[in-house]
């Protein structure tokens, strides 16, 4: 009994300190380097998924934040957007179970050729080969609008990229650049933990 209150002694003065490390957010994918002229492009008024599969790089897996690159063409105007995550687990390795969606974020404003919107995620736990869409629709100015591509992946890999009607089937596109994306995650909990001891 007396090593059990001994080693809960010590226990508890390692715990005060040498608190558990915190979660460090990590970037597991990153094509926003080598941003070109080229864009997926769509009709106005038109709602698809559409979108990037990857496999990620590193350890964590509890994704934060998904940044996404849309498109106006040089014209300043605002749109809706939203994001979802997909796990590749469906026929042949396709898009599959839908792990996250965020809400719609409405009256984005894309001011230049493109920029990165940001959606939070809640720490939603993936596996390591996903697929990374956006949806677009209510853009107002009128003209054609779409996501960014990119001529080469910084960090994780590009597989295929994809586009799925709301209501439709999974289309695999032609062209293999990657949209402009950016995907932040933090490790698991027993990893922490793991690192803790």
């Amino acid at each position: 009994a007396s090593y059990l209150k001994l080693f809960a002694f010590f226990a508890v003065i390692v715990l005060v300190l040498c608190p558990l490390p915190v979660a460090a957010e990590e970037i597991v994918y990153d094509s926003t380097q080598a941003v070109g002229s080229m864009w997926q492009s769509s009709g106005q008024g038109i709602i698809k998924d559409r979108g990037v599969e990857m496999l990620l790089s590193g350890t964590a897996r509890r994704l934060v934040l998904a940044e996404i690159g849309v498109t106006l063409q040089g014209v300043p105007g605002t749109i809706d957007v939203k994001a979802k995550v997909w796990a590749n687990d469906g026929p042949d390795q396709w898009p599959g179970t839908l792990l996250w969606e965020s809400p719609w974020v409405e009256d984005v404003s894309i001011s230049g050729w493109y920029q990165l919107v940001p959606f939070d995620s809640p720490n939603v736990d993936v596996p390591d080969h996903i697929t990374v869409t956006i949806a677009s629709k209510d853009c107002t100015t009128g003209s054609i609008y779409g996501e960014p591509m990119a001529s080469s992946t910084a960090i994780g890999t590009t597989l295929r990229n994809w586009s799925r009607k709301f209501t439709g089937e999974w289309t695999q596109l032609g062209w293999s650049e990657p949209v402009a994306m950016r995907v932040t995650a933090v490790p698991e909990p027993v990893t922490l933990v793991l690192l803790g001891i």
